[in-house]
């Protein structure tokens, strides 16, 4: 029998993160008031930086947790080098985020929120937002070039029924090439 409910232990686990870098970026204004107090530039130095490491690392879990929509759903995601891969019981597949060109979100009345990533040999993969592992999608997004991370926020809070292409690669010179295979003449 355990202390605390499971759900309000689920919900510890998930803000974890956001609260250790908010215990970090406490720690750090600690340290700067005691050296700010006592005139020492090596506390206030130290103090501020911790300081600003804990509020930056706070801004990027806080926004993690945001994204993820809970565990549940069909399915499983792995995000390896820039590999995304959906592995479900009827298939699933993979897509590098060198080769998307298109990424949209999709809230279904029945079938429930799913992201559809499209790539340049119009592989199409759709994932369930609440897969297990959906969570790291969140980082790999975050990696594609001129992403509007606001919009990719919101996107979760969208009525069902309601699709938004939340990223669409540039047309130019990338998508001219296939970046599945290799370049014969090298990176």
């Amino acid at each position: 029998m355990g202390l605390v409910r499971p759900e309000l232990a689920k919900e510890l686990r998930r803000w974890a993160e956001p609260m250790g870098a908010v215990a970090l970026a406490g720690l750090g204004l600690g340290m700067f008031w005691h050296g700010l107090a006592r005139y020492n530039l090596i506390w206030q130095g130290l103090g501020a930086i911790l300081g600003l490491l804990g509020l930056a690392a706070f801004v990027a879990s806080y926004r993690r947790v945001r994204f993820a929509q809970g565990d549940g759903g069909p399915g499983l995601v792995e995000v390896t080098e820039r590999r995304i891969t959906y592995l479900t019981f009827v298939g699933g597949g993979a897509l590098d985020l060198e080769s998307l060109i298109r990424l949209e979100y999709r809230s279904h009345h029945s079938q429930g929120a799913v992201w559809v990533l499209t790539g340049f040999d119009d592989t199409i993969l759709t994932i369930p937002v609440n897969a297990a592992g959906a969570a790291q999608l969140f980082d790999a997004f975050a990696a594609l070039r001129g992403i509007d991370m606001v919009r990719l926020l919101r996107a979760g809070r969208l009525e069902p029924g309601h699709s938004s292409v939340i990223w669409q690669r540039e047309p130019g010179f990338p998508a001219l090439t296939n970046p599945a295979k290799p370049d014969p003449l090298g990176p």
